[in-house]
């Protein structure tokens, strides 16, 4: 990831090592894991860093750092979101040319093709937009509530400095498939100055614009050359920057809209007959999720259990298995080690079809 940020944006990235250098990351820490090799100091190239990891590093320099260290760190982190996003933003136009090619649409191709009459609902870790794409070329998907379902649509960006309440929002038919992002998304702006919504950027023929009662459009990134969106009204500036929650142990889950995101989580596994895993590793930072698994299994009965436990990981080792065994328990599993691609979505939907 940084190794693309480091071809796309150099200047950016020469400034973020200065301010690694205040923060004190760059001489004074020692990494662990796959962010360096625990002894060493930080390579002049910082391509090689893990993007997630450093996140992390900087989020603990901000909470426990110098006032001056604290500021970098600040700085630091608002430098690789909005890089994160201008990233996405250029490759996205690579990847929906590939659209027909890519695993999401192979995915969503297999989904639309089910006549059995089966729900599919997502819990996405990933900031991309790739999937809800996907899922909404092939009719699966919309974006006015395909975020949260029987809940508050997100507030169109239109409506966030005229409106103060939730009421005045339309009503629509609900998504015939749910996406839920508990880590945010980089279409999703967040207002530093109104705690009511969370607008969602499309992109349709007419170019950029917000979710709001006409959404013809698909989930966009803002341009790669914007890291927000300032709007002004009455006199007053509001200033919107992509919504990602870093990776983190204490993640900070604020507002009305992330808190639904995450009890709609926890309903999913009170009602789900089949649970798919592709890629997750479940991080130690991530278990608050965890705690929400858990919590939405634990009502469920043994003649209610979940039936089906699918998983995929490149990683090819018993010790994720049985780690997804033990925080997802079914009566039955299917771990699958040739990544994710068309033999596993072809293996594991005729699995859960033909099982049903």
């Amino acid at each position: 990831m940084l190794a693309s940020m480091t071809k796309y944006f150099p200047k950016e990235i020469e400034r973020l090592k200065e301010l690694l250098v205040e923060t004190g990351l760059y001489k004074e820490f020692v990494f662990k894991g796959d962010l360096i090799r625990p002894g060493k100091t930080m390579p002049e190239s910082i391509s090689t860093l893990n993007i997630e990891k450093l996140l992390q590093e900087l989020e603990d320099v901000a909470s426990w750092g110098t006032h001056d260290q604290a500021g970098a760190a600040d700085f630091a982190h608002n430098l690789i979101q909005s890089l994160l996003s201008r990233l996405f933003s250029r490759l996205d136009l690579d990847f929906v040319s590939k659209a027909e090619k890519n695993p999401y649409d192979l995915l969503a191709a297999a989904i639309a093709a089910d006549r059995h009459g089966h729900t599919h609902h997502f819990i996405s870790f990933n900031y991309d937009v790739w999937l809800e794409q996907a899922l909404q070329r092939h009719g699966l998907w919309n974006p006015v509530n395909g975020y949260l379902k029987n809940s508050v649509n997100p507030l169109p960006l239109r409506y966030i400095a005229a409106a103060r309440t939730l009421e005045h929002l339309p009503s629509h038919q609900p998504s015939p498939t749910l996406v839920l992002k508990p880590h945010g998304s980089l279409s999703w702006l967040t207002p530093q100055d109104d705690p009511y919504g969370i607008p969602v950027l499309l992109l349709n023929k007419d170019g950029l614009t917000e979710g709001g009662t006409n959404t013809q459009g698909a989930p966009a990134y803002l341009p790669p050359e914007q890291d927000r969106v300032v709007v002004i009204h009455q006199s007053q500036r509001h200033e919107f920057s992509p919504l990602i929650i870093p990776p983190v142990l204490n993640k900070a889950v604020g507002g009305e809209f992330l808190y639904k995101v995450h009890k709609a989580v926890q309903r999913e596994f009170e009602s789900s007959q089949a649970v798919v895993i592709i890629g997750w590793s479940m991080p130690p930072t991530d278990a608050s999720i965890r705690q929400r698994i858990a919590d939405g299994l634990a009502p469920r009965s043994d003649s209610n259990n979940l039936k089906w436990l699918i998983t995929c990981n490149f990683m090819k080792t018993d010790l994720f298995y049985n780690r997804y065994r033990a925080t997802i328990p079914a009566q039955r599993s299917l771990m699958y080690d040739d990544g994710f691609g068309d033999g596993f979505i072809h293996a594991a939907l005729r699995r859960l079809w033909e099982n049903r």
